[in-house]
């Protein structure tokens, strides 16, 4: 299950006037039947602030996907954040990206999902 998909464009926009975080806490209550906690709406606000940086780059088209919080059937593993659209030779593209927020970003692949850390 996908929790928000949109294309870039729109994530960018959601982001930019403040709405991401809200927009994501309201699929899940719809999607989910859950309310969420102050801190998962917190990690949203913070974390999705670092991804806009990395997507609002013309090298990203504005109509790529944008999943955030896919929940893996059958299981309780998610994937944070999908980027999926054609590259250059209009070849299916995905990037799987984990978002794991504290302070300073290391990045690191392992077996096709990007992880992002932000460490002391």
């Amino acid at each position: 299950m996908i929790i928000y998909k949109e294309t870039k464009r729109q994530f960018i926009e959601d982001v930019f006037n403040d709405e991401i975080e809200g927009n994501i806490d309201h699929l899940v209550l719809e999607k989910m039947h859950r309310h969420t906690g102050k801190a998962e709406f917190n990690s949203w606000m913070n974390s999705m602030q670092y991804m806009y940086k990395v997507l609002n780059t013309s090298d990203i088209p504005d109509d790529s996907d944008v999943a955030i919080e896919y929940r893996i059937p059958n299981t309780n593993r998610r994937v944070d954040f999908i980027v999926a659209g054609e590259d250059e030779t209009g070849k299916q593209a995905k990037e799987l990206i984990s978002c794991n927020f504290s302070y300073f970003i290391k990045k690191r692949r392992t077996n096709g999902v990007i992880s992002v850390d932000l460490v002391d």
